[in-house]
């Protein structure tokens, strides 16, 4: 046996060997992405929660942004009331940064970044005294990020004339 037949039998071996790899790779990435997947639809549903309650508590309005067709920013376009906007006047720039250095990234995304880095201090300095528990606080953060100005929101319904 020559040196090329040689050498052509070791790729051979390469080659089959890796193609054995080629089905655990993709089950590692169909893995990996069903999880991406589940995480994603667990910020879904604290965000929808949030802006849920921000309503609610009237410390958000609805909708100040552009109406859109899309499920995963139209709920995202709300913003704070003026009072809520200046308890986050200490991290306002911040959270802007953290949007400009994720700009691809979606409101999920944007909003585990922004727990990652400000969780303890929003948790502390927001939440607590608004008395906000389900992710309102983060929902505002995420409008902050934005740099959507300060909104009173509406009268509540139970004040609206009819």
């Amino acid at each position: 046996m020559n040196d090329l037949e040689r050498g052509m039998a070791a790729l051979t071996t390469l080659v089959i060997g890796l193609s054995g790899l080629v089905p655990v790779v993709i089950s590692i990435w169909k893995r990996i992405s069903a999880q991406e997947h589940r995480i994603d639809q667990f910020w879904r549903s604290r965000l929808l929660r949030g802006t849920a309650e921000g309503l609610r508590l009237r410390i958000i309005s609805e909708q100040v942004g552009p109406d859109t067709d899309d499920p995963e920013r139209d709920f995202m376009t709300v913003a704070v009331s003026p009072a809520a906007f200046r308890r986050y006047a200490p991290v306002a720039r911040a959270l802007a940064q953290v949007r400009q250095k994720n700009p691809g990234a979606s409101p999920t995304r944007l909003a585990e970044l922004i727990e990652e880095r400000f969780g303890p201090w929003i948790a502390s300095h927001i939440c607590v005294p608004l008395g906000v528990s389900d992710y309102a606080c983060i929902v505002m953060a995420l409008s902050i990020a934005n740099e959507i100005e300060p909104v009173e929101p509406p009268p509540s319904a139970e004040h609206r004339p009819l």
